[in-house]
């Protein structure tokens, strides 16, 4: 099993040789960041575009580590190496799971490199995928040894990679906690969960979240259900489909022919989700895709808090399920090395300092890599590279107080709300482009184009 597990670790971590800007949709903002803190305050350009304020906020994983990385290593190693740590973490918090549950690792366990390399990971929500790991890290620590302080402890370090990671966190635990309570007839084994959660619950009261805006958005049933699809979103829509229908029918066989393990208390987590996944809205406070992500949560416990009979003719067909995957992603990425090599042709005369506007045109899908199989374009966030690649200032940047520890200084910020998101070319309004240099516009088919601003 061991030589499996390496394996299969080291085809997650292969397409990341593959191109040095993977395409994440939200990783480029996430690297601009974290190459400002590891070297911005040390380069006169880009020093007077931001400062850092550390506080207690709930989203701080990659803030944390990722600096160090980019301090010692060239920017678009170290970011890679981060990506590979996540995925790992992912990884590892499936494995101890299982480990925790059965005593040993399964090869169902191996079969969640089908959905690790992508949903949320393709989607760069980055500090969300790595405190999943932990919170899975966390569940097989307390089910494996049961310590309330260093469990305890680890909700605090959790509540400062995502507030998501707590919640998931909550779950698992909860979930156990809640089978021994329904054997033992008694609700002793629950109040547990009171130490547990109350250093989370004190951090997010000193958090500055209270005052975070936001609309609230449910989605229609038919949307909501279609969100069920998103942990196995990659590149191609009737791969993710052939995934999601091989793991439901191959679970559901395996309960029908009793040969599936389930331990009690994934069945009360799995309902925990399935019930915040209904209630849940869409958008709150600023967050989007809050419900999606108990799915996210779901997939990773189906694979980690399971354990179906699995014979030779199974297990040949997840591999060949997940080769056919990896392959898809890997053609995808080597594609995407052609987009990045013509956009940093594009920009390559900025010079640093400069302030560069971001527009959008009419856009087509694109080839593969360039648009997820939900429709979601990947290029988003790629004029990131002027300030990691030019050091320019780009407007975009992920600088949210209760989110991330960079903000803009006061200058900078007003030029930020003047471009305020993603504009379309054709409705910039001329004072909206007061102060800036340039303006690139991500154009359909990949197309982008850079041009000066007249009559400044």
């Amino acid at each position: 099993m061991r030589w499996a597990i390496g394996l299969v670790a080291a085809l997650l971590l292969a397409p990341l040789l593959i191109v040095d800007m993977p395409p994440l949709v939200d990783y480029p903002n996430h690297l601009a960041r974290l190459f400002l803190m590891a070297r911005g305050a040390e380069d006169p350009v880009l020093a007077p575009m931001f400062v850092v304020r550390w506080g207690v906020i709930p989203n701080l994983a990659v803030d944390v580590i990722g600096p160090p990385l980019l301090w010692l290593l060239p920017v678009h190693v170290g970011g890679r190496v981060l990506l590979g740590m996540v995925l790992l973490l992912n990884f590892a918090g499936v494995l101890a799971m299982q480990l925790a549950l059965f005593g040993r690792v399964s090869p169902w366990a191996l079969a969640s490199a089908l959905v690790l390399p992508a949903g949320a990971f393709l989607l760069g929500f980055l500090n969300f995928v790595a405190g999943l790991g932990g919170a899975l890290l966390l569940a097989a620590l307390w089910i494996a040894r049961g310590r309330v302080v260093l469990t305890a402890l680890g909700m605090a370090a959790l509540f400062f990679c995502h507030l998501m990671a707590v919640v998931f966190a909550l779950v698992l635990i909860g979930g156990h906690q809640a089978a021994l309570a329904w054997g033992q007839r008694s609700l002793r084994p629950l109040l547990v969960l009171v130490p547990l959660a109350l250093p989370p619950a004190l951090l997010y009261a000193a958090a500055p979240l209270g005052a975070v805006a936001g609309r609230t958005e449910y989605l229609p049933l038919g949307a909501k259900l279609a969100q069920l699809l998103a942990p196995f979103t990659a590149y191609d829509l009737r791969l993710d489909l052939l995934t999601a229908l091989a793991i439901a029918g191959f679970l559901l066989a395996a309960a029908w022919r009793g040969r599936l393990d389930m331990p009690a208390g994934i069945g009360w987590a799995l309902g925990a989700l399935a019930v915040l996944f209904a209630i849940s809205p869409y958008a709150f406070k600023g967050t989007q895709s809050l419900d999606t992500r108990f799915a996210f949560m779901a997939m990773l416990l189906l694979f980690a808090g399971l354990r179906p009979a699995m014979g030779r003719p199974a297990i040949t067909g997840f591999a060949l399920l997940l080769l056919a995957r990896m392959a898809v992603l890997a053609v995808a990425w080597w594609g995407w090395q052609g987009d990045i090599a013509d956009f940093r042709a594009l920009i390559a005369d900025v010079p640093p300092g400069t302030k560069v506007f971001v527009a959008t045109s009419p856009r087509g899908d694109g080839p593969i890599g360039r648009v997820l199989s939900n429709g979601i374009r990947t290029d988003t966030h790629l004029p990131a590279l002027l300030l990691i690649e030019r050091r320019a200032f780009w407007p975009l940047l992920f600088d949210e107080p209760s989110q991330q520890p960079v903000l803009l200084t006061q200058a900078f910020q007003a030029l930020a709300d003047q471009n305020g998101g993603a504009i379309d070319a054709a409705t910039i309004r001329p004072g909206q482009l007061r102060g800036y240099d340039w303006v690139v516009t991500l154009g359909g088919a990949g197309i982008a184009t850079l041009t000066p601003v007249v009559g400044r």
